[in-house]
């Protein structure tokens, strides 16, 4: 374990630390000598060059007096004109930054009481600065620093309302006016003032620490808000890590077991333009380290504070072939194009040592190999021709192969030679081909397929392949092409075998991230005629004991083609249909859970859906006793669930209002366009 704190008190009472004047001249470098920067062994010059008999920089130096010594530190002194031949010149002050005695004053402010603390920090290196992601100590700010062993402050302050603005690489002083907490343990600075620019334009990484061989789960209130590096293997899920932030853990050379308190944070807004994945290796930083409580929290604020090195290779079914393009007016030749899906919500791979190939195999001349590659959770690559001729800017190219409207693609990797080692996924419609296949559209799996299915499995049934319709252009040409090349894919059309001959639950919308104020059952009727709602309940079933948990009596009547809305006391924007159709608290997310309508005159359940795992029909009880009810229809148990990790508000859905054929995963989907008391929509 470090040892600053100990030595930065130790040396300040000693009187060995002096600190700088506050009133230094706003166009000095900050490198005026002191005993704590000047004189140390590893910057000056030896004794036997500098400070014996031989005059040292002219008659502006300290002449014989030993340089460092209580004569020498003029005015001139590590300046541009200072020293001959053997003295260090531009080197001679050190590094930028007050050094030990600004340490010394920013241990002093890390360990003021919060409230009001009027303590000074001169010469101080600016090290990052953050932008707003959220509030309190999330809003922006800056972090300053004066050597690589730190101690380091954040200071959450508005950027715009200091002149000049703090820049990563500036000298600054400041007074730190008074010292907050966050819920966390995250110390830091809410109010300056007295600030000052010295100079600008160092490059910080004299003070970066490469901390992957610290344990910093034991360290982590050494490192705290100090400038490090490290590099580190992503191994844990993405999840909640404050307002707008996402982590996951971390193993390091220092950490080589996954721990709850190693954690890579960043906001959800950079995560989600990245590949970023469990399975990476991410070379993270030069970043401040950030805490919450006793998790370090290594942290990129931006896309060019981390870089990914490599990810894991994909094994079959891990990555899935879901559009294809073949055939154009006017022939082939460079507007082919291949989009390959990655379904998993957390893990990233790499396609490096990966091929795709048609009919004549992954060892003809003619596959690709498509190289080091990134395909990101839930993202898309597309292997394609040149932007100019295929509409799309690849993310590999895809060469001499040429596919027919009658083929076999296939992604394989772990390739070397004429072979590869396994075979991630093959689309093979070199028998029957598509039958709606269209010149200038591309053939795309059903983007519900995706969502509701394994979709290495789905997309082996032609049948769940459609032609893009022509909402979907892409590129700028004539005639035009459609498609949706590295994006999300359509929905194919929408045909129902059999709606609900009886009210249905339509979508619910039972846990989002964070404060769950979106909850809500809706409840539709499919018939050609209104249904008496008199003797009807909402019942709500807890998967832990089969119980019923809340029941909301429903009135009147519901028409042909309505809507029916219940919500809950902690809903917030969303009407239920009747002020009585409220329930007091939340609705349950545990796996599974449970919702229902109930006859209430034969206790007679009429529909039923779980999400998150499946009830046995037979062992749901009544709130009234504990009995079984009188009649229980099959469970639609629901293999989906709503994705707390992500920001978005989302509901599961009847994908056709009242369609019910019966097999709950073709029938429901989950998405982010929430319509509570109307059509669904995805």
């Amino acid at each position: 374990m470090k040892s600053w704190r100990a030595w930065a008190i130790g040396a300040a009472l000693s009187g060995l630390l002096i600190a700088c004047d506050g009133g230094d001249d706003p166009e000095d470098a900050g490198t005026d000598a002191q005993v704590s920067a000047d004189a140390e062994p590893p910057m000056d010059a030896d004794t036997g060059d500098d400070g014996g008999i031989d005059p040292d920089g002219g008659p502006d130096d300290g002449g014989v007096d030993m340089d460092g010594g209580p004569g020498d530190a003029g005015d001139m002194d590590g300046a541009v004109g200072d020293a001959g031949p053997d003295d260090a010149g531009m080197t001679d002050a050190g590094p930028p930054g007050g050094g030990a005695a600004t340490s010394a004053q920013i241990l002093a402010v890390r360990e003021a009481a919060v409230g009001t603390i009027m303590l000074p920090i001169d010469d101080a290196v600016v090290t990052y600065v953050k932008p707003s992601f959220g509030s309190e100590a999330d809003d922006e700010g800056f972090f300053v620093q004066a050597e690589m062993a730190g101690p380091a402050l954040f200071v959450q302050t508005s950027l715009a309302a200091l002149t000049p603005t703090p820049e990563v690489g500036q000298v600054v002083d400041f007074r730190a006016v008074s010292r907050a907490e966050a819920a966390g343990a995250i110390e830091y600075v809410d109010m300056i003032d007295m600030w000052n620019v010295d100079s600008s334009g160092h490059d910080v990484r004299f003070l970066a620490q490469d901390v992957s061989s610290i344990d910093l789960v034991t360290d982590v209130d050494d490192y705290a808000y100090e400038l490090i590096t490290l590099t580190a293997d992503v191994v844990g899920d993405f999840s909640f890590a404050g307002s707008n932030h996402s982590g996951g853990e971390l193993t390091t050379a220092g950490v080589p077991t996954p721990a709850s308190e190693l954690v890579f944070r960043l906001p959800d807004a950079v995560r989600e333009v990245t590949s970023l994945g469990v399975g990476c290796t991410v070379e993270i930083g030069p970043t401040p380290l950030w805490r919450f409580a006793a998790t370090a929290q290594p942290s990129a604020w931006d896309i060019a504070d981390f870089t990914l090195s490599s990810c894991q290779a994909p094994s079959t079914g891990d990555l899935v072939i879901t559009e294809l393009g073949f055939s154009f007016t006017g022939g082939d030749a460079g507007k082919e194009l291949i989009e390959i899906y990655n379904p998993d919500a957390d893990h990233a791979f790499s396609l490096d040592g990966c091929r795709i190939a048609d009919a004549s195999g992954v060892g003809d001349a003619s596959a690709v190999s498509i190289g080091a590659v990134f395909v990101g959770p839930m993202d898309h690559v597309v292997i394609a021709g040149p932007l100019a001729t295929s509409g799309v800017a690849p993310d590999a190219p895809i060469g001499s192969l040429a596919l027919d409207a009658m083929d076999v693609v296939t992604l394989a990797c772990g390739c070397s030679g004429a072979s590869c080692t396994d075979t991630v996924d093959t689309v093979d419609y070199s028998s029957a081909g598509f039958t709606d296949a269209m010149v200038d559209a591309t053939m795309q799996l059903d983007r519900l397929d995706l969502e509701a299915f394994d979709p290495a499995m789905a997309n082996d049934d032609l049948a769940n392949w459609c032609v893009t319709s022509t909402a979907s252009p892409y590129g700028s040409f004539t005639p035009a092409r459609y498609g949706t090349p590295g994006q999300i894919n359509e929905v194919c059309p929408l045909t129902c075998a059999a709606f609900a001959p009886h009210i249905v639950i339509n979508e619910i919308d039972y846990d989002d991230m964070g404060a769950d104020d979106k909850e809500f059952v809706e409840l539709y009727n499919p018939t050609t005629a209104a249904i008496d709602l008199s003797t009807l309940a909402v019942v709500f079933y807890n998967g832990s004991n089969s119980r019923e948990y809340r029941r909301v009596p429903l009135l009147g009547s519901l028409a042909a083609g309505g809507y029916l809305v219940v919500t809950t006391s902690d809903t917030v924007g969303i009407t239920p249909t009747d002020p009585s159709y409220t329930i007091t608290g939340g609705i349950q997310n545990g796996s599974p859970d449970g919702v229902g309508i109930l006859d209430t005159t034969t206790d007679t359940l009429i529909d039923f859906i779980t999400y998150e795992g499946s009830f046995t029909g037979g062992t749901m009880l009544s709130d009234s006793g504990g009995t079984p009810y009188t009649s229980i229809p099959a469970p639609h148990n629901l293999s989906i669930g709503a994705d707390t990790d992500s920001p978005d508000v989302q509901s599961l859905i009847r994908i056709l209002d009242g369609c019910d054929t019966g097999a709950p995963d073709m029938d429901w989907t989950a998405t982010t366009v929430v319509t509570p008391g109307a059509a669904n929509s995805l």
